[in-house]
């Protein structure tokens, strides 16, 4: 997992002042995003008072529009939702954004999880509370350990961080008030992660052959990330025979196709592909050289070279190396390998790559797959049951 530094965000995300002249792309499909999903009801970019503070009753209708639309959350209509300061009327002006916004359990709960007597609806958010808010959002879960955490918004921030919907950490301000701008910006980031989480895994065994020219399991394309050069090794070759190639790439020397299997030069786009959306061990995206090891939690070569933790030792021994591990189960010869693959995507899903990694290591011990024991594995590794159980549910439907 990323380590969260205390009291610090992203600089860029809070710094910007807006022409209303020109936009960004990101900014332009932000915007898009929230219009065509209602988020925002307003019809023109430049109308849509992107740099102005949101206010609570705002964020109840952008929050809850996302949680129903987007989202597929459903509110609890038994939850009896009544402010003193939010008329009937008043509610009604906004689609009863405000009584939603509380039925999802966003908006407005205390820290002893009772519904507040006040809403303060003129109120203006502040990024902290925004986190808050979002974080509770795309969990579809109550932070119902939120006493323990100093400042409150620490597992909020350090969950969407890791996430990669706040990109980068500098220049704390959480107590600043929070621009519509940005509410549509981390939106769209979140709606990109999860729009572009691919569970089709052949996917991967098309990749593997078309690109590094290999077909069943395990195999290992160890890249070195400033030439594109690659040199693929086959079955479950012993830790020496890494150690050599890694040293080639260190020392400039060239890669051969040897009886280990070939070697060659990764065009860009080749590179770019293999990289798209992975999950990288220990969240190292910035490492020299890259394992991408493709693999079936079945195979019983694969599971040889996982316990013999070929891999897992290079890296801990050298942090400018990591590994990249994709599924890529041979369902003619195991059946049931699809079925933990599914399970680890759907606990990075929930976990990312922390929680991703953690179930690989789980599902190797196994004989076989079930529904059972991969809720199980769920279970023990403290995912969601309810997040996995549906995704989990939904890829095997």
């Amino acid at each position: 997992m990323k380590k969260i530094i205390l009291f610090t965000l992203p600089l860029f995300l809070f710094s910007v002042n807006f022409s209303f002249a020109e936009y960004s792309q990101e900014y332009q499909d932000a915007y898009k995003y929230a219009y065509d999903n209602w988020i925002t009801t307003i019809n023109s970019i430049d109308n849509a008072n992107l740099d102005w503070s949101l206010t609570r009753i705002a964020m109840a209708k952008m929050v809850s529009n996302f949680a129903i639309n987007v989202a597929k959350i459903q509110p609890d209509r038994t939850l009896e939702c009544k402010f003193n300061d939010v008329s009937q009327k008043l509610d009604e002006q906004y689609w009863m954004w405000v009584t939603l916004a509380c039925q999802l359990w966003l908006m407005w709960i205390d820290e002893s999880w009772s519904i507040s007597k006040t809403f303060n609806p003129d109120t203006f958010v502040t990024r902290a509370q925004w986190w808050t808010v979002f974080s509770r959002l795309i969990n579809k879960i109550q932070w119902t350990n939120i006493n323990n955490w100093s400042p409150y918004y620490l597992p909020h921030l350090n969950y969407l961080y890791n996430s990669e919907i706040i990109k980068s950490i500098d220049n704390p301000t959480p107590d600043s008030t929070e621009k519509r701008w940005n509410v549509m910006l981390m939106i769209k980031r979140y709606s990109d992660i999860f729009e572009e989480f691919d569970i089709d895994f052949s996917k991967n065994s098309d990749e593997a052959h078309n690109i590094f020219w290999i077909a069943w399991t395990p195999w290992n394309a160890i890249i070195d990330m400033k030439t594109k050069n690659f040199k693929v090794i086959w079955w479950a070759y012993p830790q020496e025979n890494f150690e050599w190639v890694i040293a080639q790439i260190k020392s400039w020397e060239n890669l051969v196709t040897d009886e280990m299997w070939n070697a060659w030069t990764l065009t860009q786009e080749e590179l770019d592909s293999v990289l798209k959306n992975v999950y990288f061990k220990n969240d190292n995206k910035k490492a020299d050289i890259v394992i991408v090891e493709y693999s079936d939690l079945l195979c019983p070569y694969c599971k040889r070279h996982y316990f013999d933790r070929t891999i897992e030792n290079i890296i801990e021994a050298d942090n400018s190396i990591t590994l990249v591990f994709k599924n890529m189960p041979i369902e003619i010869l195991h059946p049931n390998a699809p079925f933990g693959a599914r399970g680890a995507e759907c606990a990075w899903k929930i976990g990312w790559s922390d929680a991703y990694y953690k179930f690989l290591d789980a599902a190797f011990w196994e004989t076989d797959f079930s529904d059972k024991n991969i809720l199980e594995i769920a279970k023990k590794l403290n995912l969601n049951e309810l997040k996995f159980k549906s995704c989990y549910e939904s890829y095997n439907s």
